[in-house]
C-alpha cells in the first residue's frame, strides 16, 4: 500500500520554535493524512536543545490526576530540568491544533539522547 517514512531530526543547538516548524513542514500539508500513519519522527540530540528562559519563567505547565484537589502546577523550567523528553513532546503537541495530528505525534515521536542509532537508518537526516 503505502510505504512508511522515517523522518530522523538533528536539534543539536536549535530553538524550541524552529524545531516545532520542522514538525508542522513535516505535518501540515498533507493532504491524506490516513495514509501517513505509518510515517515515523525521530529526534536525536536532545540534550544539546537551546532554551531562551526569558520566554518560560511566565509559563506553567498543568496536569490533573483526576482525583479531588490533584491539579498540579509547574514551571516550564522545571518541568524542563525534571525530565526533558517529557517537556519537549508535551511543548510540541501543544503546538499542534489538529487533533489527528496531535494522535499521531503522541504515538510516533522518539526522542534519544545520542546519535547511536543513526548508524542503522539510512535515511538522510534533516538538518535545518
Amino acid at each position: 500500500m503505502f510505504n512508511s517514512k522515517w523522518y530522523v531530526i538533528n536539534i543539536k543547538n536549535k530553538d524550541l520554535k524552529k524545531i516545532i516548524e520542522i514538525i508542522n513542514k513535516i505535518n501540515i500539508n498533507k493532504k491524506f493524512f490516513n495514509n501517513n500513519k505509518n510515517n515515523k519522527i525521530i529526534i536525536f540530540n536532545e540534550n544539546f536543545l537551546k532554551i531562551n528562559k526569558k520566554n518560560f519563567k511566565i509559563n506553567f505547565f498543568y496536569r490533573y490526576s483526576g482525583y479531588i484537589g490533584g491539579l498540579k502546577k509547574i514551571n516550564f523550567l522545571k518541568f524542563y530540568k525534571k525530565n526533558q523528553k517529557e517537556f519537549l513532546k508535551n511543548y510540541i503537541i501543544r503546538s499542534v491544533k489538529n487533533k489527528k495530528i496531535k494522535k499521531f505525534l503522541k504515538n510516533n515521536i522518539k526522542f534519544f539522547k545520542s546519535n547511536y542509532l543513526i548508524k542503522k537508518i539510512k535515511n538522510k537526516i534533516l538538518n535545518f
